[in-house]
């Protein structure tokens, strides 16, 4: 027989969001209705600072709320704590507008075990450390001191209203999930106050202990209970892809489908209690249209069809959608970049990078319509706003030292240009052949009477290098310009034809103008 404490100040909510069947549902003074979530990811770095320095303003959460409400979003994910500012501001904004509310996935993000091993004692009493601390402020009871890397201050604002769920975790590392699993391999069920996992993995019943924490500690803390999930993406799900190539022998570190993660081994045991009709699971999946390499080489995918063609997306969305099937399928994190740097093609161009913005919010449309056609309950567009600090492995050593990474705006990087909103600076010149804009730069490089090429300038702002060649009248020679980026004592020291020149540093990178 399963006790769950009575709660004696628990009650219903007038308004709420649940997790049922496949789907979310509104809930107003008892009656429900479907609600399909079209949200937005909100992260925590503008540019100029990393995420864990918390340098957004009020303001600039007042003003980023109501941009929400002008793309029709209704609910809004952040990936950890913010500041007690940002709840404030989404209680104030919330109660300007009670019958339409944007509702709150609030995340609790941690770092790996120390040695991969999810049942560490002392990381699931850090870990549960922070769902309490998130518990706490969410319900504006909550004073945090300053740590390095979390947000802090006191929380008084209650959004525990218009919360619809938590997520728990991030998106795991397929050789973290291998070395618990392999350090518990007998470790098969999980059985908790309401969630209970039988015939999973290590990892699943760890992940359901968890969820179970959140769940009980929200209801007999606060008398409420809200739904739950833990992040999860396409290298953990629980299909077998055939066009992963490591078969056989001991899998990458990477791997992407050694392991799996299954939500539908952890299950939500059935009242009643106080908060059966508030409580809810659901699943959370970060899909892309472009990565893994499985979505797009896996020969049944690119059969499927959506209302504009052939979309392997979209046929990768319903296999997951029919492995998770009771359960809502909340896709966490989509979108496409815009920069200038593709990490990643796709069949039906959905790329990784090299949209321009047009293209973008085409692009972006067309995935969230994919996810309503696929019976997914859901999804949070990736992202509110460019992250100047993130990296993508195709410009990642030229982004070093990474310190100063968040301090300039990389055009090429795609992990940079997902937002919705542009932190463009003004620029330092415009790219017009004239020169009034030049006035206060001096000349980088000169050349003697007579020469065709007279005069170099170079200046540059937080997104680009400008560079202007004043020349002999009439004059349009080939110009080669090579820069030096990385060591003197490297890079080619003799220059491209039509050139036929050479450099005393090694130069890493050559503009090349030819008029003919």
């Amino acid at each position: 027989m399963l006790l769950v404490p009575a709660l004696a100040g628990a009650k219903d909510p007038a308004r709420y969001v649940r997790a049922r069947g496949d789907r979310f549902e509104v809930v107003v003074n008892g009656a429900a209705r479907p609600m399909f979530i079209r949200g937005i990811n909100l992260g925590a770095a503008p540019p100029g600072h990393f995420p864990g320095e918390f340098a957004i303003t009020r303001s600039d959460y007042r003003r980023w709320l109501a941009f929400a409400r002008t793309i029709r979003a209704n609910a809004i994910r952040v990936y950890a704590l913010h500041p007690p500012e940002f709840y404030q501001a989404l209680k104030d904004d919330n109660d300007a507008h009670p019958s339409d509310p944007i509702w709150l996935f609030q995340e609790v993000w941690t770092e790996l075990p120390a040695k991969n091993d999810f049942w560490d004692p002392g990381f699931g009493k850090e870990f549960e450390a922070e769902i309490r601390s998130a518990v706490d402020a969410i319900h504006g009871k909550a004073v945090l001191a300053p740590r390095p890397g979390h947000a802090a201050g006191r929380y008084t604002a209650d959004v525990s209203p218009y919360l619809a769920g938590w997520l728990l975790g991030r998106e795991w590392e397929p050789y973290a999930v291998r070395v618990t699993q392999e350090a518990h391999p007998a470790m098969t069920k999980f059985q908790g106050s309401y969630f209970a996992v039988d015939g999973g993995t290590a990892m699943e019943c760890w992940l359901g202990r968890e969820l179970d924490f959140a769940a009980s500690y929200e209801a007999k803390r606060y008398g409420m209970a809200h739904a739950v999930s833990f992040v999860n993406w396409p290298t953990l799900d629980p299909m077998r892809h055939p066009t992963e190539a490591e078969r056989g022998g001991k899998p990458a570190e990477h791997d992407e489908d050694a392991y799996s993660v299954n939500p539908s081994q952890v299950r939500l045991l059935k009242g009643p209690w106080p908060l059966s009709k508030t409580l809810g699971y659901f699943s959370n999946y970060h899909v892309y249209p472009y990565y893994p390499d499985f979505m797009n080489l896996d020969p049944g995918y690119a059969h499927y069809r959506d209302k504009h063609g052939a979309c392997n997306y979209a046929g990768y969305l319903a296999d997951l959608k029919a492995h998770t099937k009771g359960l809502p399928l909340l896709i966490g994190e989509f979108g496409v970049p815009t920069s200038r740097g593709v990490a990643h093609l796709q069949p039906q161009g959905l790329n990784h990078g090299g949209m321009s913005e047009e293209e973008q919010g085409k692009a972006d449309v067309r995935l969230l319509e994919d996810l309503q056609a696929t019976g997914c309950a859901g999804g949070l567009l990736f992202s509110l706003f460019d992250e100047w600090f993130k990296v993508n492995w195709l410009v990642a050593r030229g982004e070093e030292p990474r310190e100063r990474d968040p301090l300039w705006h990389n055009l090429l990087d795609p992990e940079e240009n997902y937002g919705l909103l542009g932190f463009d600076p003004p620029s330092t010149v415009r790219v017009d052949g004239s020169t009034q804009d030049w006035s206060g730069v001096a000349p980088y490089a000169s050349a003697p009477d007579g020469a065709l090429l007279r005069s170099l300038y170079v200046t540059s702002d937080q997104n680009r290098l400008y560079l202007r060649v004043d020349l002999a009248p009439e004059a349009l020679p080939i110009i080669g310009i090579a820069m030096d980026v990385l060591d003197p004592a490297r890079g080619d020291h003799r220059l491209p034809k039509p050139l036929r020149a050479t450099w005393s540093r090694g130069a890493e990178y050559m503009l090349l103008l030819d008029p003919g």
